[in-house]
């Protein structure tokens, strides 16, 4: 910066003024210009750690992610990383991948580097110790589903974006209700999460107001990776479970697509016919789903809007220096999308439930 000044013939003061965009500083129009050019012709780069010293900021937003391989939650990381790029800020992003005791270290680690602010999708377990500091010292900071996995999220407001899980189960189930299907069954894992149960409450509403059997649940008793080839064991029990357990369904709603996916390959392989036969619906829209070989019906949720969300939640706090008093609560509403696996090749369709979000 010393160089600027010496070349434009002005103090230290005005270049950093000019640089900084700061309010008190008058320069003229005509030394803003020869600034900014003796910046371009020197290649002059401002020290963001000097910077960070005198204004507290550094301009980095963190991110600790747990969603793993999960195409949803890459989506939102992006478009979290888009927005806080065309507000001037860089993320960084942290793996978590679902331990209590690395979330905090995660974090720790982001605080050491002097992050101005922090999105989280918090542990499905754990008290959140480092996340409740930062919050406590004033740190603007968003979860992903967070509210209800934190307990004390009502002590220390946080501001939190989430989906309407609850309303995604019982899409499912009113869509294979509207395709005329009557024995439903729920695709899902023995080792569940929040997210899961949520979908899960959803889908055993809107069975019971319709006046059917209450559906059973799939409970696969193996660990299943979502990015893995299912074990042999693992399958034999999904073909069991039909041919014994449910001979009679006609319907499946899985707790995500690549449940549905493998579901819907074990189905064809005792020689169910899709939809015919039985239909198959999954959760998250997962781009293999538009895959031509068969279609998966599922119930998309808005990433791109909640990754967006969270990031002006972020700055819109930033840029205020009043208290976080009432926290900001968005809760956005999936949609459906209908193919081939419940509605047949011929009758394929977008149908949106609603996209846009509600403060709760």
């Amino acid at each position: 910066m010393g160089d600027v000044a010496k070349a434009c013939g002005i103090a230290r003061s005005t270049v950093s003024g000019i640089l900084n965009h700061r309010a008190d500083c008058y320069a003229s129009a005509e030394t803003r210009k020869r600034v900014l050019e003796a910046v371009r012709k020197m290649g002059y780069r401002p020290s963001r750690t000097a910077m960070g010293l005198v204004s507290g900021r550094t301009s980095t937003l963190g991110i600790i992610h747990t969603g793993g391989e999960l195409e949803t939650a890459a989506r939102i990381c992006v478009s979290f990383g888009r927005r806080a790029y065309e507000h001037g800020y860089m993320s960084v992003v942290a793996f978590n991948p679902n331990e209590p005791g690395i979330e905090d270290t995660q974090l720790d680690k982001l605080d050491d580097r002097g992050i101005d602010g922090v999105f989280v999708m918090p542990s499905e377990e754990g008290n959140h110790d480092s996340l409740r500091q930062l919050a406590e010292r004033g740190m603007p900071v968003v979860t992903l589903d967070g509210i209800d996995r934190i307990s004390w999220a009502d002590e220390v407001p946080i501001d939190d974006v989430s989906c309407n899980h609850y309303r995604g189960g019982q899409i499912q189930a009113e869509h294979l209700i509207a395709v005329g299907k009557r024995q439903l069954v729920i695709a899902d894992l023995f080792h569940t999460c929040h997210v899961a149960e949520q979908r899960v409450a959803g889908m055993m509403a809107a069975v019971e107001e319709a006046g059917l059997p209450q559906p059973v649940r799939m409970g696969v008793p193996f660990e299943v990776h979502p990015m893995e080839t299912w074990t042999a064991d693992a399958a034999r029990y999904v073909e069991r479970f039909f041919q014994e357990r449910v001979p009679d369904a006609d319907g499946v709603m899985a707790t995500g697509d690549h449940l549905a996916y493998a579901v819907a390959g074990m189905l064809l392989r005792i020689g169910k016919t899709i939809p015919n036969d039985i239909a198959v619906i999954g959760h998250d829209s997962q781009s293999f789903g538009a895959q031509p070989i068969l279609p998966l019906s599922s119930v998309g949720l808005p990433a791109h809007e909640m990754g967006t969300a969270a990031c002006d939640l972020l700055v819109q706090r930033l840029n205020t220096s009043d208290p976080v008093k009432e926290p900001h609560r968005l809760k956005f509403n999936p949609r459906l999308i209908s193919r081939a696996s419940t509605v047949g090749p011929e009758n394929v369709a977008l149908n949106t439930d609603s996209l846009s979000s509600s403060v709760i």
